[in-house]
């Protein structure tokens, strides 16, 4: 049997709990001895602290009490709230470093201006040097596209629709039986 919750026990002792709560404790402390001596026991303590209860006595009347209450939150609705003077700046460091993060992610995405052959020759070889201008894939669903490099003895490929491995080994792995 679940006992109800201490709290709910001495609302019921106080005369305070109502509706099913209410209906739950009388019947759980119908069947519960232990439950049924606590709230007779908290009715006690209750009732003794009733019966020798000392008067409280204020020291001023009551309407004074009041009167200061009031005078004291229109003092506070006047006088600005202290800020201390460093609270804002870290505010504005997070908003200044936030724009720089979204600066620099913009640049480090957009990355430098892409040359491709529509914008340009591709330079002229020299002597001993092969041109590449165009490369077919063997593999399905990509596309390679020659880029030129700033440096003539170097031929640029790029190759995009490949899927995604952890290095060149086993990219070579992958794509082994495939004709170069």
């Amino acid at each position: 049997m679940s006992h109800p919750k201490p709290e709910w026990l001495a609302a019921w002792a106080d005369g305070e709990l109502r509706g099913w709560r209410r209906w739950l404790v009388e019947r759980h402390t119908q069947n519960c001895p232990a439950c049924a001596a606590e709230c007779r026991h908290q009715r006690h303590v209750r009732e003794l602290l009733r019966q020798h209860q000392r008067p409280v006595t204020m020291r001023e009347p009551p309407e004074f009490f009041w009167a200061q209450v009031r005078a004291e939150i229109e003092r506070r609705e006047t006088v600005p709230a202290p800020v201390p003077a460093d609270s804002r700046y870290p505010l504005q460091l997070a908003t200044v470093l936030a724009a720089i993060i979204v600066v620099v992610g913009w640049i480090w995405v957009a990355g430098p201006p892409r040359q491709d052959r529509a914008q340009g020759p591709v330079p002229a070889a020299r002597p001993g040097l092969a041109v590449v201008e165009t490369v077919n894939t063997p593999i399905p669903n990509t596309a390679a596209t020659v880029l030129p490099a700033e440096e003539p003895h170097i031929a640029v490929v790029w190759i995009s629709g490949l899927p995604w491995t952890r290095d060149m080994d086993e990219m070579m792995t992958v794509y082994a039986d495939l004709e170069s």
